[in-house]
């Protein structure tokens, strides 16, 4: 009798305890709605009719189309009262100059690091806002910090100011204000003196002047030049009073139009620069398609997301003589990007210490560049990456700071520096 009224209440307990709901079926995937066209990404229109049909590449595998290798827009025309100016960022290295640009475009395109020349060639940003169209024209760092290494890329930024309309003079607001920043300021004065206004600054006559005296004095004030002076990463500033300190210090350099407080990070100011740079405009026609972005095709956007990372995942001067180069752009009919790619070294150990124990480091740096890619293209990506040792002479114009460009491998290898001439560069004297 115990036993029939255990088992019953066990039984009318179980009647009445709380079952989970079931789980509904997972939803059916749609075939209504077509995606763009996975070859033109810089197209809305849709082109892909339905995915009941197989999945198959647009492209042949390992070839890079010509959509790929250059920036290509249709045809467009500006409004008329189409508004234009053209920006130069300059500063010293790690000032926040890619990262401003990145800001503004609302894309991460340029590389950003956190160890100095990480650009180390001048690259171009567009942002159309209404009417108005604004270049802002990425440069290294204009102060050398490496010697004869990187004079030739400090260079840079300096010819980027004399063709600009307008120029952004950042200065790291945590750092120590050193002496070669004061002297860039100086030269970036004398630069844009002949372009600023002559205009008749009143000077109050000191008592028992000569009028010889008063009119030295009166010319050693300084013309305002067309710049401004940008202050950033102020989010990381504790004493403000400092920072003011460095601003004039700066005046007795360089005598700036405006200057701006901002926070990348923070997005702090970074907007109010933005409407000042617009008011600046001067009118006249767009030179690019308002919905670029930048001038650098596909295939150096992933270069610039693998230097991103290199630089980030890699010690010492490894980052800077490797070289990355897209070999395969494959779309897929669903959408998918499949993206082959070369990571070329110089020695069998760098191969191992790209690959890493249990090939740790290449996994790392592929899911970081494959999330980078997802998100600036919107769509799934494939990517592989081989590591390789690159030929003799191509080793030695990189190491030697050598502009080398490799063609695509099934293509003829044709470098800008051959082996004749390296050897005739080694030894001038040496005829063949």
């Amino acid at each position: 009798m115990k036993l029939v009224r255990y088992f019953g209440s066990l039984s009318s307990t179980k009647a009445f305890m709380y079952s989970p709901p079931p789980v509904p079926p997972p939803p059916k995937k749609s075939y209504k709605i077509p995606s763009p066209h996975p070859i033109r990404m810089n197209e809305k229109k849709a082109e892909v009719v339905s995915y009941r049909i197989p999945n198959r590449p647009l492209t042949e595998v390992y070839e890079v189309p010509l959509e790929a290798r250059i920036a290509l827009f249709p045809y467009f025309e500006a409004p008329e009262d189409s508004k234009s100016i053209e920006i130069a960022v300059v500063g010293a290295p790690n000032a926040g100059k890619s990262t401003l640009i990145n800001k503004i475009l609302g894309a991460e395109i340029f590389a950003t690091s956190r160890k100095v020349n990480t650009t180390i060639d001048a690259k171009e940003g567009i942002k159309t806002i209404d009417n108005v169209q604004m270049v802002f024209h990425d440069t290294p760092g204009i102060i050398s910090t490496h010697g004869i290494r990187t004079n030739r890329i400090s260079t840079l930024g300096w010819d980027s100011v004399s063709s600009s309309d307008l120029t952004l003079f950042l200065v790291d607001a945590v750092k120590v204000l050193r002496d070669d920043v004061k002297a860039a300021a100086s030269r970036l004065q004398r630069l844009l003196e002949k372009r600023s206004e002559d205009i008749d600054i009143p000077e109050l006559r000191l008592i028992d002047e000569s009028e010889d005296a008063y009119q030295e004095r009166k010319s050693q004030i300084l013309k305002t030049i067309p710049a401004y002076l940008v202050f950033t990463k102020v989010d990381l500033v504790q004493d403000r009073r400092r920072v003011k300190y460095i601003e004039n210090e700066l005046h007795e350099y360089a005598r700036f139009d405006k200057t701006f407080y901002i926070s990348t990070k923070e997005n702090y100011n970074v907007g109010t620069l933005v409407k000042d740079i617009m008011e600046s405009a001067e009118p006249g026609d767009w030179t690019y398609h308002p919905m670029q972005l930048t001038t650098l095709s596909d295939i150096d956007k992933v270069n610039q997301l693998f230097r991103t990372e290199m630089l980030e995942m890699y010690h010492d001067r490894l980052p800077y003589i490797w070289y990355t180069r897209v070999v395969g752009w494959t779309p897929y009919l669903d959408g998918t990007l499949r993206i082959d790619t070369e990571l070329m070294v110089h020695s069998n150990i760098q191969v191992g210490m790209a690959v890493g124990k249990a090939a740790r480091c290449i996994k790392k740096l592929h899911f970081n560049v494959k999330c980078r890619l997802e998100k600036l293209y919107q769509r799934p990506i494939f990517l592989t990456i081989k590591v390789k040792k690159m030929k003799e002479y191509v080793s030695w114009a990189i190491r030697h700071n050598r502009e080398v460009n490799l063609l695509h491998p099934k293509l003829q290898i044709s470098d800008e520096i051959s082996k004749k001439t390296i050897k005739f560069l080694e030894d001038p004297n040496k005829e063949d």
